[in-house]
């Protein structure tokens, strides 16, 4: 039975990085530091049927680690204890990535985040060995399936449960695997309320 993926990722940041395009001086790469993914079979109840979770240990480009900001970590629940026990290089999480995601023909994620990715590979100089065209935008499954472009555009991944009124165990938005199984709470509501085929995910648009 055919499947597809959705996968999310949180990138390091500090304090108005994000509103000065991360050009402050002192202002981290947006380096990569945990991916989430789920691997969903296209069937009645979308069954999730592998889960993917790791993190990275973000590196300067002259190798040096990225310190951890307090508000990154008060942001995501990602703190510098987590990075340093559960953190790998990229390069090892990008080939487990690859790997799991082995006979995929689809990977969604809300908006194009498989460019953090590509970005971080660029920083750290490693290849992305994933070619562009298997991504794809899933908001754009969303606005066919009839969810208006104005509410798309202010909901985040992490509240797209809140927004359909889908009940998550322990959520917390901003944590890329909690991002994704919102995404997909909200997607397998979506099916199920008939207003959206599989058909639509079996290849990315």
């Amino acid at each position: 039975m055919e499947h597809f993926i959705i996968f999310d990722c949180e990138w390091l940041t500090d304090e108005g990085a994000w509103e000065r395009s991360n050009c402050g001086p002192n202002d981290p790469d947006p380096q990569i530091v945990q991916i989430g993914a789920v691997k969903v079979v296209l069937d009645q109840e979308m069954t999730i049927v592998q889960r993917f979770d790791q993190y990275i240990q973000p590196r300067k480009r002259n190798g040096a680690f990225w310190d951890i900001p307090r508000y990154f970590s008060d942001f995501t629940g990602i703190t510098k204890d987590v990075i340093e026990k559960e953190g790998k290089e990229l390069v090892d999480v990008i080939n487990d990535f690859s790997s799991f995601s082995k006979d995929c023909k689809a990977l969604w994620s809300w908006g194009n985040d498989e460019l953090s990715i590509a970005q971080s590979c660029y920083l750290t100089g490693i290849n992305f060995p994933l070619s562009a065209v298997l991504f794809g935008n899933m908001s754009k499954v969303f606005l066919k399936s009839g969810m208006p472009l104005t509410d798309i555009l202010k909901t985040s991944s992490g509240k797209l449960s809140q927004y359909f009124r889908v009940s998550l165990e322990n959520h917390r938005e901003h944590n890329a695997l909690c991002d994704v199984l919102s995404i997909h709470g909200a997607l397998k509501f979506l099916y199920q309320s008939g207003k959206m085929e599989t058909d639509w995910l079996v290849k990315p648009v």
